[in-house]
């Protein structure tokens, strides 16, 4: 049971009933004539067009036309109309999962789910973020696509292809207004010939919004975003076997603020606790807190932050008059922050695809080049009180190229086959600051000078911060290979392999500020304030002294448990792959296809960039008094630098029907996929996350989807999954702040379920469309999601925990042949529902509260929207 959930599964019935009324109107049942029959989807889940239900695996898909009226902007409203996938943005990054499985806080991971557009690799977590806008169809394959997508999509690929350029000239204006959360949008689309076999498209869109949160503290909305996008494509058939697709794309998306906020604050007063995890206990002194200050009881965190505000005053460390803020510890909307987190992102695109076909066969080359840069700024504290602020930078440079040739269709053997290379660099930075002023003072920097015996060390920490910067580059290549054995009219085995093969180097430093103007390194090896502040984030130095504790200089006697200071690692690997892959499918009649498969995953390890241990994380046991007991063996200075990569054993049996004559699908899958060496990044506590494999991972479950045309002018989507997950082998977890650690300094997982891995989701949709004269069509659409509990917390704290929730959207609209209006709404019933949750960074280990955050999905909005065609 959630801890802050404001709303259980039951539902508020009459929003829905509005809904339902608006979209699904009183409809008269045809008359009898020919039946009607569901419209074929095709896809290209196998590098070829087919049938979505010739295709033997479970996949997904909304068409163009979907997408648009069901109001998809991003990938997050894109999860709201597809079962097994989930979107998050969190502090530091975006995650994205299939069943389950993705890629957590690491700039250094390329991404599980494989998010390929128009055939072009996009493998860096930020890119998720793109905004979606003129698509013909978006699909998304469940499970290891290792044969023909490979390049890690070891949970599955999300595969967008852009809209084409048409043989007749059309033009279309689309408008969009939203009161609600001022939202503002403008797609436009031209396209047709341009000249004798050369055609074109552009389209281009702009978007802004003030978001759906209130920052109270700063009076302002958030997050405020904006987002510009122009997409040129050109088509050039150069003979009637020769035709070449450019494209050129620019996308820039910024935002200010974060939909984040406090959810959560509580003490810690387990006395089964060590001291230094509960409240107000000062880790560098080893007195409670509330002895030192005289408190008469132990508090959440504005109570501690409040009551040792007068005694600050009164000692000088700040200013008389001076205050710190305060916030809400509710799901409310609202948040409270000091400044506004901001977001700067540019990305583009150049793709070239080449088709040449001969004898049947067809020659596809596909040419990519991707540029990615970001710069964001963190409050990331997340609370009012000027704490942590953080600047990340990431530049992203990606060349790929794959050839592949295509036997004809038809034959009693099929086959594709080609080859992959891709290298691509990456540099990234992110620059912690504590920012200190008269008028601004810096929590953490005052309980520093409240110390007396870091005072007597000339330890200061005003104005200081820590810069990570981060280098990696990659080149990869593969081959590949898949054929189709027709044995019978109703037997086909299917055989296919990929072998890859990646180098990869990394370099990281971190070095500390001793002043944030000058930009000055501290030498931490001679510096008080060099060595409490690594203590204070738990930086290791990879040539720390053998000598345990560390005396401070000039401080007594009073020690360090651990030396810390700068780094300066780097590494390299090189791994290599054979990913096999068998199908069979059995046509049981002619509208009945039964499948069965077996396929490896992979996803090639790396280099961290955000660790701050450079040892076996956490390897280390420090008591309360910091006595220090080291490690039982010497560790490896790369072993947290460096994760191994990650494999799958998947296997999978479906059932595809066509039903009703034409008017009904329903597919089925059943899947087991046993994953090993799944990499993670948990939070430590204070201001960083550690990388490291899970051992054994199992994910299974049931997929069941189809459509259904319940009379000629209305269609029914539908969808449900099942998900079991089990780590079963997951030992070095990183606890949560009411965890006790074991005697390695970590906690168990195994036997637990991972985060974002709701038991059941079920997935609705209602389409209807129907002439009401005067060549006008009535359209509204109907969309449900229910999403059962599941986990968000980034250390599986049970505080994140939430309840089951059901998502309503629908849209009702008038089109005529050259325009349209119609409005959409959005979350209908305004459900709160928490994407990502964790603990607020230094809240437990600085104050000892409990203190948690969340991202907050979208609230309700209701837009109008009208279109113009020419």
């Amino acid at each position: 049971m959630s801890h802050f959930s404001k709303k259980s599964v039951n539902l508020n019935i009459k929003p829905i009933a509005l809904a339902v009324s608006l979209a699904i109107p009183s409809i008269a049942f045809a008359q009898p004539g020919p039946k009607p029959v569901l419209e074929e989807i095709t896809v290209t889940a196998q590098k070829r067009t087919e049938s979505l239900q010739d295709v033997p695996l479970s996949v997904a898909t909304l068409s163009g036309e979907k997408i648009a009226e069901s109001g998809v902007e991003n990938l997050q409203d894109l999860t709201a109309h597809m079962p097994n996938i989930h979107f998050t943005e969190t502090g530091i990054g975006t995650q994205v999962r299939v069943r389950g499985i993705g890629s957590d806080n690491s700039q250094g991971f390329e991404q599980s789910v494989g998010m390929y557009i128009d055939g072009v690799y996009h493998g860096r977590a930020q890119l998720f973020r793109l905004p979606l806008f003129d698509l013909e169809r978006a699909e998304l394959l469940r499970g290891p696509q290792s044969t023909l997508f490979g390049k890690n999509s070891i949970a599955g690929a999300l595969n967008l292809t852009s809209a084409r350029p048409t043989d007749e000239f059309e033009a279309e204006l689309d408008l969009g207004y939203s009161e609600d959360h001022g939202e503002f949008e403008i797609n436009h689309v031209l396209s047709g010939p341009i000249a004798e076999n050369l055609y074109g498209r552009l389209a281009v869109r702009y978007y802004e919004t003030d978001g759906h949160i209130e920052n109270t503290h700063t009076h302002a909305h958030e997050p405020e975003s904006e987002e510009t996008a122009i997409r040129g494509t050109l088509v050039w058939e150069a003979t009637e076997n020769l035709d070449f697709t450019l494209k050129a794309e620019q996308s820039d998306f910024d935002w200010k603020g974060r939909a984040i906020e406090i959810i959560y604050d509580e003490a810690i007063t387990d006395p089964d606790l060590p001291a230094s995890q509960r409240n107000l206990y000062n880790a560098f002194s080893g007195t409670p807190l509330s002895a030192l200050y005289g408190l008469d009881a132990p508090g959440n965190f504005n109570e501690s932050v409040q009551a040792v505000t007068p005694i600050f005053q009164a000692m000088g460390v700040i200013n008389p008059g001076v205050t710190f803020g305060e916030f809400e510890d509710s799901l409310d909307y609202k948040r409270q922050a000091d400044f506004q987190d901001t977001s700067n992102n540019e990305v583009t695109n150049i793709t070239l695809t080449t088709n040449y076909d001969f004898n049947g066969h067809t020659l596809t080359a596909v040419t990519g080049y991707l540029d990615f840069s970001s710069d964001e700024t963190c409050d990331c504290d997340y609370t009012p009180v000027n704490i942590l602020s953080l600047n990340l930078d990431e530049e992203y440079n990606q060349f790929s190229q794959e050839i592949r040739i295509a036997s004809p269709t038809g034959g009693a053997v099929e086959w594709l086959a080609g080859v992959f290379y891709q290298d691509w660099d990456q540099e990234f930075s992110d620059y912690l600051e504590l920012r200190h002023s008269d008028e601004d003072p810096n929590f953490l920097t005052s309980i520093v000078q409240f110390n007396a015996a870091l005072r007597g060390a000339n330890v200061d920490i005003h104005n200081t911060g820590t810069l990570r910067e981060f280098e990696q580059t990659s080149e990869s290549w593969a081959i590949f290979a898949r054929t189709t054995f027709h044995i019978a009219d109703i037997l086909h085995i299917t055989l296919g392999a990929r072998f890859t093969e990646e180098e990869k180097t990394g370099k990281k430093s971190i070095n500390l500020i001793e002043d944030i103007a000058t930009g000055e390194f501290v030498d931490p090896t001679t510096s008080a304030t060099g060595l409490y502040y690594m203590n204070l984030f738990g930086v290791e130095n990879e040539q720390a002294p053998t000598g345990f504790p560390v005396p401070i200089p000039g401080a007594g006697g009073a020690t360090f448990p651990i030396a810390y200071g700068g780094q300066n690692v780097q590494g390299e690997r090189t791994e290599s792959e054979f990913l096999p892959l068998i199908n069979v499918e059995l046509d049981i009649t002619e509208n009945s296809m039964l499948y069965g498969s077996y396929t490896k995953g992979f996803k090639a390890g790396g280099f961290d960039p955000r660790s701050n241990t450079v040892g076996e994380y956490d390897k280390r046991i420090i008591d309360s008094d910091f006595t220090y007991t080291p490690p039982a063996e010497e560790a490896n200075p790369l072993s947290n630098f460096e994760f191994e990569d990650e494999k799958a054993d998947a296997y999978e049996v479906g059932i595809k029907n066509t039903i009703a004559d034409g008017r009904g699908e329903l597919n089925v899958a059943l899947y087991r996929t046993e994953y090993e060496n799944l990499q993670f990044s948990q939070f430590d506590g204070g201001v960083g996350f550690n990388v490291g494999n899970i051992k054994e991972t199992l994910v299974q479950g049931v997929e069941l989807e189809g459509r259904w045309l319940l009379i000629e002018d209305l269609t029914a989507h539908y969808s449900l999954a099942y998900l079991d997950f089990e780590y079963k082998d997951f030992e070095n977890a990183n606890c949560h702040a009411m965890q006790l650690p074991n005697d390695d300094g970590f906690c168990s997982l195994t036997g637990e379920r991972g985060v974002f891995t709701p038991e059941l989701t079920v997935n609705t949709s209602f389409d209807y469309r129907t002439l009401v004269g005067n060549n006008l069509e009535f359209v509204s659409v109907l969309d449900l999601q229910y999403v059962s509990e599941q986990k968000t917390h980034v250390n599986h704290d049970p505080i994140g925990d939430i309840d089951a929730y059901t998502l309503v959207g629908a849209r009702i609209g008038i089109e005529g042949e050259h325009w349209g209006i119609a409005l959409v709404g959005k979350n209908l019933t305004d459900e709160k529902v928490v994407t990502y949750s964790g603990n607020a960074p230094l809240s437990d280990s600085t104050l000892g509260t409990n203190t948690h955050y969340a991202f907050v999905k979208d609230s309700r909005s209701i837009a109008i929207e009208t279109k113009l065609r020419f």
